[in-house]
């Protein structure tokens, strides 16, 4: 149940913060893209490019995070069980 509440909830929220971020662009001083700067060059064509991907590959960071956080404990208990 709570997996089908987080897939619903990702995406209204990732569109929800597009719109904002699109409504209130001005006010927060992002409307316009700045090209790279001398000794910091980035591969994103526009702030909308970079901050899609971020948005995306968090999700994927924590979720290969908890698996391997489930994996190590599944091994530790394993562990702890055989030296009983």
């Amino acid at each position: 149940m709570i997996t089908i509440i987080l897939l619903l909830a990702y995406p209204i929220g990732y569109a929800l913060t597009l719109i904002l971020l699109h409504t209130f662009k001005r006010r927060l001083g992002i409307d316009v893209y700045d090209e790279p700067q001398a000794g910091y060059e980035d591969d994103w064509r526009s702030n909308s490019e970079a901050y899609a991907a971020w948005s995306f590959a968090w999700p994927l960071l924590w979720s290969i995070l908890l698996v391997n956080l489930v994996w190590v404990s599944v091994c530790l208990f394993s562990a702890w069980l055989d030296d009983k």
